[in-house]
């Protein structure tokens, strides 16, 4: 992790703006810093779609790019199976998906992680209770593992939101 930031600051980031009904810049510029990531975004669960409260990119990525990924992933249906986070949501467990799609099975999440110039992302599903409520991702340049501190932050700030969504 690029810095030490505590789950719970970056949460209470979230909070304040998820209940503000605001997008979640701050929170996740935060989460891009601790993670040492790419590119960043919060989904909540609709129905059979995934709709984006918020995505955040690096600065050096390119505005079309990042603008392209935020146009093109505002409302996710529940069928497009080659994305993680809509696998994360399906299986209620996090998803890793890497630049070489054989290692994943995700094609369509390959095709943006290059682009992102990343070779992997993590996408976490948020719960509330034991209900998919939502998903946080991240996009690296390193493939996440279990136990990673960047893993462990994703799912301490995911396993706190499932009430905000």
């Amino acid at each position: 992790m690029s810095q030490n930031i505590e789950p719970q600051a970056i949460f209470d980031l979230f909070r304040r703006d998820l209940t503000s009904h605001v997008e979640p810049a701050e929170a996740l510029e935060s989460l891009l810093a601790a993670t040492a990531s790419r590119a960043a975004g919060l989904w909540r669960l609709d129905g059979e779609q995934l709709v984006q409260l918020g995505f955040g990119a690096v600065a050096e990525m390119s505005l079309e790019v990042s603008s392209s990924f935020a146009d093109a992933t505002k409302t996710v249906s529940m069928t497009q199976r080659g994305l993680g986070i809509v696998q994360a949501a399906m299986t209620a467990t996090p998803t890793v998906a890497q630049l070489d799609a054989s290692e994943s099975g995700l094609e369509s999440s390959a095709s943006w992680l290059a682009r992102f110039e990343a070779r992997a992302s993590l996408a976490v599903p948020i719960k509330s209770r034991t209900e998919v409520v939502g998903v946080l991702a991240i996009s690296s340049t390193a493939v996440p593992v279990e136990g990673d501190p960047s893993w462990e932050l994703m799912q301490a700030v995911a396993a706190r939101l499932g009430d905000c969504l």
